[in-house]
């Protein structure tokens, strides 16, 4: 695809037919909003008389003219086994279309064929939803509503398993091999397109892949049949792939990525699983996205937990690779046509249909949660130091910064609390080699923050939560105060590695010196002595690198200076580790 084919606004212009599908139209399977309104025909009328037409072209597709079925008259054909039936017409009517199919000498009930609302214009390819037959040999067709002059059959008849099917590997395992950047989040086992056996001549889109770029993505469900084996999703998507290409003249399938029921991840349209491959599967947000369909009808069944998983696999890792950081963010999506939307949509956020399916779009918190818990880890940003001072003396605040444990360097801001809850910017704070410091002196006691404000490293997000560090209550003791005895910290931090913790003993009189004892505290809720620590003029540090998330606690001991100091024990601090 060469790259003048791409408009300004990142879609495809109206240069061509092809060119035009391929950036305007959708799949092709989106349940249609009218399916209740349907009348559906009687499952015990008769069948029409069979006619017989012509057998299927060199490429394994049959394209029968439909005629006159307006009116409650149908029409049947008997033809060679077929394995997908779809209708397809032009011009902007809208007909509301039922197949019934014989298999083995019986006929199946009446299905539903929604149209796909994407007409994209008089020229182009209307269709509806694709039907996966399994093995048919005869085919029955009523329409209501409008019935275009054009109205035609597709059938799709089986094709012998290609060799490249045959000899390619199971699942591809990751890699990232020729992949710009750094990726973190691991790539979730996928099938190539040789694995389900794409015959690549078919693609449209010999002269060049089109690439956009990725704010958010997309699910779908290919509104087929349910209960296929693990042994038939190969030929349902070359079935699916030959549809989109052959019928609906799409360059290549309309998915960037299939799931099957089975939880198995397939590589959809060519162009490479790590790049931004301009697919068919939303129309007005194709360059600016990614879809994801899940093989089956999801508005008749519940979605198994294994496809909901292999969703939130996929898309962490997709986003990882491409800068999205957070799965609960806004996708500000600039297309004609297109408007804002979550990183994470339905294709029915996007016009009228009902796909993914009622079931499907019910569970898009689901696949978000999941992607939030796999990207969540990566970026840590904290603010850690005493949590009790002196008042009006200084005191040092330390910030960490670290992506998966690679340091960050960067500019953050820090902010004081106001008592109405607003933040007040403090100064900005240069981190180095994930580290910076700076030392307050407040009067009172308030929570502080620090805001990122920039990453040299373009894969780090600077924008909320991720860049937003944790609050870090600093207690201020005067002269009329009470003493404090306090351990603090960050929040969390890696398993096994050595974590910071500050301690602050502050009397009226000043900070105490003395002798405090780290505690920690065992599952069977004991408390059992890591070490005595000095603490000098208030302050003092130690270190701690637990494996799992751990409960610690300051007993004070012995007081040097000044003197009436109450013994104290501290709040108790918990760090949780990943």
């Amino acid at each position: 695809m060469r790259n003048d084919d791409i408009s300004t606004t990142g879609e495809r212009t109206g240069l061509s037919r092809r060119s035009a599908l391929v950036a305007m139209a959708g799949t092709g399977l989106a349940l249609g909003p009218a399916i209740g309104a349907w009348a559906a025909p009687s499952d015990d009328a008769d069948p029409a008389p069979l006619n017989t037409p012509e057998g299927p072209d060199d490429q394994g597709v049959s394209r029968i003219p439909v005629g006159d079925v307006g009116g409650g008259r149908t029409a049947a054909w008997e033809t060679a086994t077929f394995e997908l039936v779809a209708l397809t017409w032009t011009g902007d009517g809208v007909p509301e279309p039922y197949v019934r199919l014989r298999t083995d000498g019986v006929w199946s009930p009446w299905s539903a064929l929604p149209p796909d609302e994407h007409t994209a214009g008089r020229a182009d390819v209307a269709g509806t939803e694709p039907l996966w037959t399994r093995g048919a040999d005869a085919v029955e067709v009523s329409v209501s509503g409008d019935v275009p002059e054009d109205l035609s059959l597709t059938l799709i008849h089986p094709e012998p398993m290609p060799r490249s099917a045959l000899s390619a590997a199971e699942p591809e395992t990751a890699t990232t091999a020729g992949v710009p950047g750094r990726w973190i989040i691991d790539k979730p086992t996928m099938a190539s397109r040789a694995n389900w056996g794409a015959d690549e001549s078919l693609r449209q889109n010999q002269d060049g892949v089109a690439y956009g770029d990725i704010r958010g993505g997309f699910v779908h469900h290919t509104a087929t049949a349910n209960s296929y084996s693990s042994g038939e999703v190969r030929g349902i998507i070359r079935s699916i792939y030959r549809y989109h290409v052959l019928s609906r003249d799409f360059y290549d399938i309309g998915y960037n990525f299939l799931i099957d029921r089975f939880g198995r991840i397939w590589e959809g349209a060519y162009g490479g699983v790590h790049r931004p491959v301009i697919a068919a599967h939303t129309k007005s947000y194709n360059s600016q996205s990614f879809g994801v369909a899940a093989i089956g009808n999801f508005h008749e069944r519940n979605i198994p937990s294994r496809v909901l998983t292999s969703y939130a696999d996929l898309f962490a890792w997709k986003f990882d690779v491409h800068g999205v950081h957070y799965a609960y963010n806004t996708a500000n999506y600039t297309n004609d046509g297109a408007r804002r939307l979550p990183v994470i949509s339905g294709h029915r956020d996007t016009k009228s249909t009902a796909c993914p399916g009622r079931y499907l779009y019910a569970r898009l918190s689901t696949i978000r949660s999941g992607t939030q818990n796999r990207l969540k880890n990566r970026v840590k940003l904290r603010l850690a130091g005493p949590g009790g001072a002196v008042a009006s003396t200084g005191t040092r605040l330390h910030v960490l910064w670290e992506y998966n444990g690679v340091p960050v360097n960067g500019t953050v801001r820090l902010q004081r609390r106001r008592a109405n809850g607003s933040w007040q910017n403090i100064r900005d704070i240069t981190v180095t080699s994930g580290k910076g410091s700076t030392v307050v002196g407040p009067r009172d006691t308030a929570y502080w923050r620090v805001r990122a404000i920039r990453a040299r490293s373009q894969q780090i997000d600077v924008t909320h939560p991720n860049g937003t560090s944790n609050w870090h209550r600093l207690r201020c003791v005067g002269s009329n105060g009470r003493t404090i005895l306090d351990l603090s910290g960050p929040k969390e931090g890696p398993a096994g590695k050595n974590t910071t913790l500050y301690i602050g003993w502050i009397s009226p009189k000043g900070g105490v010196t003395g002798e405090v004892r780290l505690q920690r505290q065992l599952t069977n809720g004991n408390w059992r002595t890591v070490r005595d620590i000095q603490v000098s003029r208030g302050k003092a540090t130690t270190t701690v690198s637990p494996s799992r998330r751990t409960r610690y606690r300051l007993l004070s001991r012995g007081v040097d200076s000044p003197s009436d100091v109450p013994r104290r024990t501290s709040y108790l601090y918990t760090l949780d580790v990943w």
